[in-house]
């Protein structure tokens, strides 16, 4: 929801032809931003960090919203704000700083990366610190889903709209940075594997993260798309979606495969790429029996298995944002 759409909301139903109006009919607008999480909105609606209600300070009687989110809510969480114009900014900055904590998060891993620290260890420090929650804290492929990309956007048009040019470069940075992360992933890719044109690469999971059947910006595709600009021939399975709406994602489906049993995705592969979670038990002695010498394995989260062991096996095991 865009800044301003109390404004714009009061302007429209004030100025509606008298014909549509009944008389003595009155009106009073209210901000009540939606503060949930893609995923979680039924939980996030039963427990609320917090409900905000926003009315200009003249206009208006909050008691009936009040009284309605008190059958569930504590009352310290019910707040009720005279400036609408701040529910709705501070809506979009909730997920303006959500971003940016993700894009630090991922900067973060691939200095981890370039000087051979662990990623893992400066989370955990950083997750032991009170200032800090752990969500947010991983190293991923980016930012992705339905609002975290498109606040950040906003913030940065608004800025440059009023002037403030230097401001909205940081939040330009951002999106830059988001994008250099898979950039970096593809390079990973390269620099190990010289070349990808003509290499087979199972792909696991392309939704925008897991557990979320949403493909919304979702920076797994953003990679596969990357991947055939380097002429390689991309499988992919996805549990949580269809045929259909996967390659929907794609303009250009050339070399771009969709399979329904995962163990076809990796038959005859140079490469896999756990990109999403999907929550599968791997057989990786079944993918290194199948797949081509020698059996690339690239990792863009932290997945439960011993390293160690897969290279043992002979897998060529990379790890991004250095998360072993």
């Amino acid at each position: 929801m865009p800044v301003d759409m109390f404004n714009l909301t009061t302007r429209f139903l004030s100025q509606r032809p008298q014909a549509q109006v009944q008389q003595n009919i009155q009106f009073a607008v209210f901000s009540n931003p939606e503060l949930s999480c893609p995923g979680q909105m039924l939980n996030d609606m039963q427990f609320p960090d917090q409900v905000i209600i926003a009315r200009k300070s003249d206009v208006g009687d909050t008691d009936i919203l009040v009284e309605m989110y008190a059958q569930w809510v504590p009352a310290q969480r019910i707040i009720v704000l005279p400036n609408p114009l701040s529910a709705e900014l501070g809506n979009i900055i909730t997920s303006v700083m959500a971003g940016l904590k993700i894009t630090v998060m991922n900067v973060i891993s691939s200095y981890c990366e370039k000087v051979g620290a662990n990623f893992n260890h400066v989370k955990q420090m950083l997750g032991r610190d009170y200032r800090f929650e752990d969500a947010f804290m991983e190293s991923t492929l980016g930012i992705g889903g339905p609002d975290l990309l498109k606040d950040i956007v906003y913030c940065k048009d608004a800025l440059q709209n009023v002037g403030l040019v230097t401001e909205a470069k940081l939040f330009s940075d951002i999106i830059r940075l988001d994008k250099k992360k898979r950039e970096h992933f593809v390079q990973l890719m390269l620099n190990n594997m010289s070349t990808l044109a003509g290499k087979r690469v199972a792909v696991y999971g392309v939704t925008y993260k897991s557990n979320m059947a949403d493909l919304t910006n979702s920076p797994a595709v953003s990679v596969c798309k990357a991947l055939q600009k380097e002429w390689a021939i991309i499988r992919i399975y996805d549990p949580l979606r269809d045929e259909n709406a996967i390659l929907n994602c794609f303009r250009n489906r050339v070399r771009v495969g969709v399979v329904a049993d995962p163990q076809q995705a990796y038959q005859g592969a140079h490469a896999i790429l756990f990109l999403v979670n999907t929550n599968l038990q791997h057989n990786f002695q079944q993918m290194r029996a199948a797949m081509v010498e020698p059996p690339f394995l690239f990792f863009a989260y932290r997945l439960n298995v011993n390293y160690d062991a897969l290279r043992l096996q002979g897998f060529q095991v990379h790890i991004f944002g250095n998360q072993e």
